[in-house]
């Protein structure tokens, strides 16, 4: 939520985020409306753009994945960059699942490399309640959020020659020092290759909270790593049929993004 005043003056691309809002969203992980969604905003002339100022998208909890995933779609193609910003398991959780659905329709258009994947850089931040200024001056203690902050861009990543045999897995209650502790040391091995699993929003987000402590852990050797999601079928232990399950690929990449600061845009 928030005020919209101060949104970028998009022309163009104002019309198009208008055609995606229209737009249904996904259900359990499948996204909707892909062509149509794919039509809605032209491309870049090379497909997508690859500098340039990001736009940070905030996500909430009722926020349309399907909305969300096309503006992820539209400001990749317009600078190249996009940040998403959440607070709480269920909007990380649909932040995510709007970045595997804005990476198939971008895989959609015609000339897309499979090589170039759309990658998150994961960090957290705490920041101000917005209407904690009104309650201090009624003498109440200020609050606080945590924020998960969520770097996206285009990266160069070939596929694996072969899939990562051992999983992290990731529950709600997982201790985010040891795990953190493991994945890091998965990112200083030769392959530089994870795989992290979580079932459901409480276990994606407390997921997304250990990337932050493993790259904290690497800030220190001067190692970063992107995180690709993406959906994989999974059969739980005494089901038959598989289910759609919610996996983050994570990958060592040699050095930072460039760019401006970046604009706001609230969903």
């Amino acid at each position: 939520q928030g005020s919209q005043a101060g949104l970028p003056q998009l022309g163009a691309l104002g019309c198009a985020m208008r055609a995606i809002g229209r737009l249904r969203g996904a259900v359990d992980g499948r996204c909707l409306g892909r062509r149509a969604m794919a039509s809605a905003v032209a491309p870049a002339k090379d497909g997508v753009a690859t500098s340039g100022s990001p736009v940070i998208v905030s996500v909430a909890n009722k926020s349309e994945v399907g909305k969300v995933a096309g503006a992820i779609a539209a400001f990749i193609r317009q600078s190249g960059r996009v940040q998403l910003r959440s607070i709480g398991a269920s909007a990380a959780y649909t932040a995510l699942k709007a970045v595997v659905c804005a990476s198939e329709y971008l895989q959609e258009e015609e000339g897309a490399s499979p090589d170039k994947v759309l990658a998150l850089r994961v960090t957290q931040k705490t920041i101000q309640d917005a209407n904690s200024d009104w309650t201090a001056s009624l003498g109440e203690e200020l609050i606080w959020k945590k924020v998960i902050i969520m770097d996206g861009a285009v990266e160069y990543l070939p596929p694996l020659e072969r899939e990562v045999e051992r999983p992290l897995l990731i529950g709600k209650d997982t201790e985010t020092s040891k795990a953190g502790a493991a994945l890091a040391s998965d990112m200083k091995k030769d392959e530089g290759v994870s795989k992290v699993r979580a079932m459901g929003s409480s276990a994606i987000h407390q997921a997304l909270k250990t990337m932050t402590v493993a790259q904290a852990y690497l800030n220190r050797e001067g190692i970063e790593f992107v995180v690709v999601p993406r959906f994989e079928a999974y059969t739980a232990a005494g089901r038959t049929s598989p289910a759609r399950q919610l996996v983050l690929q994570v990958r060592r990449v040699k050095g930072p993004w460039a760019g401006r600061p970046p604009e706001t845009h609230v969903l």
